[in-house]
C-alpha cells in the first residue's frame, strides 16, 4: 500500500512538472507567433508600398513618354522597346553550391633525418 501511495505521489510530481514546463513552453511560443505576426504585418505594408511607388513611377514614365513624343517624331522607334521587363531573382538561374573540399589520400613525400 505505501508503495502505490509513493508511486502516485511520484506520478503527481512529474505530471505537475510536465505541466509547468509546458505552461512555459506555450508563452514562448506564443511570444514567437505575436512576434511574427508583428514581422508579416510590417513586411505586407512595405508590399503595399512598393506596389503604390511602382504605379506612380509608372504613370510618370508614361508622362515622360508621352512628352517625348510629341518633342520627337522619330521618338516611336525608342519607346517601342518596353523599358520595365520581368526581372528573374539571380538564386533562380544560379546555383551557389559548392563541393566540400575533404582531405586525405595522398601521399607525401618521406623526410628522412
Amino acid at each position: 500500500m505505501e508503495k502505490n501511495v509513493f508511486q502516485l505521489n511520484q506520478m503527481y510530481h512529474q505530471i505537475a512538472s510536465q505541466r509547468a514546463t509546458m505552461s512555459i513552453d506555450l508563452q514562448m511560443k506564443d511570444k514567437n507567433l505575436q512576434r511574427k505576426m508583428k514581422k508579416v504585418d510590417e513586411l505586407e505594408k512595405q508590399v503595399t508600398n512598393l506596389k503604390e511607388d511602382t504605379k506612380n513611377v509608372r504613370a510618370q514614365c508614361d508622362e515622360l513618354k508621352e512628352i517625348v513624343r510629341k518633342k520627337l517624331p522619330d521618338a516611336e522607334l525608342i519607346l517601342a522597346q518596353p523599358i520595365f521587363t520581368q526581372v528573374t531573382p539571380t538564386y533562380a538561374s544560379q546555383s551557389n553550391v559548392v563541393k566540400a573540399l575533404r582531405g586525405g589520400g595522398g601521399t607525401f613525400p618521406a623526410t628522412s633525418l
